[in-house]
């Protein structure tokens, strides 16, 4: 929780005073905070920012085309400030996921990072992470060469 309350303190987000509801002010997107999945998303969302030193603004939540029902993308990292182009897709999910709904968050990841054309792809679950390349992606699961 170290990097979320960075952001906190530095004003990139803000949780709201009954706490049920968590802004991020750089994309003026907001979420119920009371979900578990939520509090993944913002403390990988801050670990992006203070760790991996992403800008704020280029962070976010984005509907992903040509997926059915209406799917979400929970983190697109952009590789400009235009928010253009998609650089990294991250599913996040609550800690404690079986197995399988871990690889169907891989599934998910994967396919959205598809429609996205983004290089990378990541699904983290708590503490459990996964992460790959396009290349990787294609040559392991997809058997291209």
């Amino acid at each position: 929780m170290a990097y979320l309350e960075q952001a906190l303190r530095e004003q990139h987000a803000k949780i709201s005073n009954d706490g049920k509801k968590i802004t991020y002010l750089a994309v003026n997107h907001t979420e119920k905070y009371t979900d578990p999945e939520e509090k993944v998303r913002a403390e990988f969302w801050a670990e992006l920012i203070y760790r991996y030193q992403y800008q704020p603004q280029r962070i976010g939540e984005v509907k992903v085309p040509r997926r059915t029902p209406n799917d979400y993308a929970d983190l697109v990292v952009y590789q400009d400030d235009e928010r253009k182009s998609p650089y990294i897709v991250i599913e996040c999910k609550r800690d404690g996921i079986t197995d399988a709904e871990f690889n169907q968050s891989i599934e998910q990841a994967v396919g959205n990072r598809a429609s996205l054309s983004a290089s990378y792809v990541g699904v983290i679950a708590g503490s459990t992470r996964r992460f790959a390349a396009k290349k990787w992606f294609e040559e392991q699961l997809l058997g291209k060469a």
